[in-house]
């Protein structure tokens, strides 16, 4: 499983090294480069491997980055991406609302697994 924060304005920075990204120049850094489109979105990715197989499942929460961090119940990124159709950051869902929110990705692969 990986996970990492893209930004369109920035097109897809930092993505891949989003960990990286973080634990150099921080999140207040990053959100300091954004202007007018503050449009983003997480990506969660799981790959099944098995030795003959490979299987990918992947899944995108849309939101945009706020200027100021909100809420206590996450790290890095959560406390300033707000997700589209909920007026909240992902540091201010519960861990039920972030649960199902991911969730998605590890439904996939459970079905998937299920069929084969």
């Amino acid at each position: 499983m990986d996970s990492g924060l893209f930004i369109k304005s920035l097109k897809g920075f930092p993505g891949v090294y989003t960990k990286y990204a973080l634990d150099t120049i921080g999140i207040e850094n990053i959100v300091k480069l954004l202007r007018d489109d503050r449009g983003a979105y997480t990506q969660r990715t799981v790959t099944y491997i098995d030795g003959l197989e490979i299987k990918t499942f992947t899944y995108k929460v849309h939101g945009e980055l706020l200027s100021e961090p909100r809420g206590e119940n996450g790290r890095d990124y959560d406390k300033y991406f707000k997700v589209d159709g909920a007026n909240k950051t992902i540091a201010e869902m519960s861990d039920d609302e972030k649960t199902d929110m991911i969730a998605v990705v590890w439904k996939e692969l459970a079905q998937w697994l299920q069929q084969k």
